[in-house]
């Protein structure tokens, strides 16, 4: 291994997107027909290897808690209700938060990878 090294990429990312996410309720049925986020997204390529596969895994996460707003759609009226769009709302901002804003962040390895050294792999 060439040691605890590896490669950062930051960027401000902007992503727009139509979605059809649908979810049952017992009667009521609800869901999600658009995403929109943007904030400051890194990747980083960590650790550097001396031979193949060149990097042992990355870590995704935002610097800051990126600016996410989601349009909601439902049956029976649910996403008429600002409470309940504002709850779920929450609910999955509070989650991104939990999981992909630093301190936090997604880490992957790839299995090929032999990493022995490195707690967070």
């Amino acid at each position: 291994s060439v040691g605890n090294v590896g490669i950062e990429i930051c960027a401000e990312l902007s992503w727009d997107a139509n979605v059809d996410v649908d979810l049952t309720l017992g009667p009521t049925s609800f869901g999600i027909n658009q995403v929109k986020m943007s904030g400051l997204g890194c990747i980083v390529f960590t650790p550097l290897m001396d031979k193949e596969p060149l990097v042992g895994g990355v870590h995704v996460f935002f610097v800051n808690t990126p600016f996410i707003d989601f349009k909601f759609k439902g049956l029976g009226g649910l996403s008429e209700l600002q409470a309940v769009d504002a709850m779920l709302e929450h609910k999955i901002k509070g989650e991104l938060r939990k999981e992909m804003v630093l301190p936090n962040r997604k880490t992957i390895r790839f299995p090929s990878a032999a990493i022995t050294d490195m707690a967070e792999f």
